[in-house]
């Protein structure tokens, strides 16, 4: 079983030579890595702020490594990244992506945040299977392969290893873990009832080309949540992976709306 960590999913930890006043953490998404969140991170830091992204366990390592793992342990790691800087910065803010969304807003619920930025958060799923009806399966068979191969139309961005996206693939995204969606589920369901009890500003993207996020998503956010500012964009070309869509427009327009949202 490797445990290494491939380049591409190494934790993102960029601080300023003269110390900067803000910060901003991007949590990446289920089965992903912290090199998801690359280019808005690396545009953010070129406006001044630190920058960070945690891995959570299991990630970026292998399947036997992330099957030891469940959707807990992601939590916590989500928690200490952002207990590791809280007295460092006079404000910190967050990013997430998909299942980052997710811990995100349990951050964001916990340490009363003051603004976010989610890209296709998990909140409203198109399709999605009870964790009841998952845990049972998991008794039986810890993983499922499925199809996956590699799309060159989506752009890599920041340091990687070759063949870091071909490994992952092979090792993550042609598999559904049971035991892991059911806990990604479970933690779903668990934030669904914090979102109408938030004050945190929150811009919300969501693409008409995802196949896993529902457009309701976006309406959750934007009338569901108390923040004075929320504001929902969405983005009729993008796929579920806007921070290095394929869609260049789509792609483009989110970073822009991104770095104006965090930093006025």
């Amino acid at each position: 079983m490797s445990t290494e960590v491939r380049i591409c999913a190494r934790p993102i930890v960029r601080r300023h030579k003269d110390k900067a006043k803000r910060a901003v953490i991007g949590y990446h998404g289920y089965m992903g890595y912290a090199g998801e969140l690359f280019l808005p991170l690396d545009l953010l830091y070129q406006e001044g702020f630190d920058v960070f992204s945690p891995r959570y366990p299991g990630h970026g390592t292998s399947g036997e490594d992330f099957m030891s793992t469940d959707v807990s342990m992601w939590v916590e790691e989500a928690e200490n990244a952002y207990r590791s800087i809280m007295d460092e910065y006079e404000e910190i803010y967050l990013i997430g992506h998909s299942m980052g969304g997710l811990m995100a807003a349990h951050v964001a619920h916990t340490f009363d945040v003051p603004k976010m930025v989610l890209y296709a958060p998990a909140f409203v799923l198109k399709q999605n299977i009870p964790a009841a009806f998952l845990s049972f399966l998991s008794l039986f068979v810890k993983r499922k392969r499925i199809p996956w191969q590699a799309d060159p139309a989506f752009p890599l961005y920041g340091e990687r290893g070759e063949g870091d996206d071909v490994y992952l693939g092979g090792e993550y995204w042609s598999y559904i873990y049971y035991r892991q969606t059911a806990g990604l589920e479970r933690l779903r369901r668990k934030i669904l009832p914090l979102l109408p009890e938030m004050r945190t500003e929150t811009l919300v993207f969501t693409g008409g080309e995802d196949a896993v996020i529902s457009e309701e998503t976006g309406a959750l956010v934007e009338k569901g949540m108390k923040g004075e500012n929320n504001r929902w964009v969405h983005l009729q070309r993008a796929t579920h992976l806007i921070p290095y869509d394929k869609d260049d427009a789509s792609r483009d327009q989110a970073m822009q709306e991104t770095i104006l949202f965090l930093s006025t």
